[in-house]
């Protein structure tokens, strides 16, 4: 927690540097595996309305649709999945730094690193995760109503359901919206 608060630290004094849309995305992608739904929030919506997208939908490397690069447009769907899924060959993190004005959504098919599937959907009545391992694996999965260890079975699908996420004002910090240790996961 220490290393991670000064992490944070260093990420709001750092700022977005240049201007660039692969420099706000990596800013994003940093907070979002902080735990930092704000700032993630933040990193998005400057390259989402910086007019760095040409009409085919290749990006710019500056505002204004200035110097044609691809970064923004392989950098903006892995900052969008980190914010809702986060894996390691361990762990599962369901909703880390999902923006405040995200109040809903759905996601299909997300890869884990541990060799399963999830699929996610969150409102705010709860979350519902459905993990879908293609092999054996052990990993601790956090998620807005706490976090636990799953054993999991190859072909055998794992639901993983809990409140909506919840960021206290002037969170950030990792782990932020995980609460109870006894969250109901079947």
């Amino acid at each position: 927690p220490g290393l991670a608060r000064a992490a944070l630290r260093a990420l709001a004094l750092r700022g977005s540097e240049n201007d660039s849309a692969h420099g706000h995305l990596h800013h994003g992608l940093v907070a979002a595996r902080l735990g930092d739904a704000h700032r993630t929030a933040e990193a998005l919506t400057r390259v989402l309305t910086g007019d760095y997208f040409h009409d085919s939908l290749m990006s710019a490397h500056y505002p204004d649709r200035n110097v044609y690069n691809a970064d923004a447009a392989h950098a903006l769907p892995a900052l969008v999945l980190e914010a809702l899924v986060q894996s390691r060959p361990d762990r599962l993190v369901l909703l880390p730094a999902v923006p405040d004005h995200w109040p809903a959504g759905r996601v299909s098919g997300v890869r884990t690193r541990f060799g399963a599937r999830v699929d996610l959907s969150w409102s705010p009545a709860g979350h519902r995760a459905v993990v879908r391992p293609a092999r054996d694996a052990a990993v601790t999965v956090r998620h807005p109503g706490g976090s636990r260890r799953l054993d999991l079975r190859a072909g055998r699908d794992t639901v993983v359901t809990g409140p909506a996420p919840r960021r206290p004002v002037g969170s950030g910090s990792p782990g932020a919206t995980a609460a109870d240790p006894n969250s109901p996961v079947r």
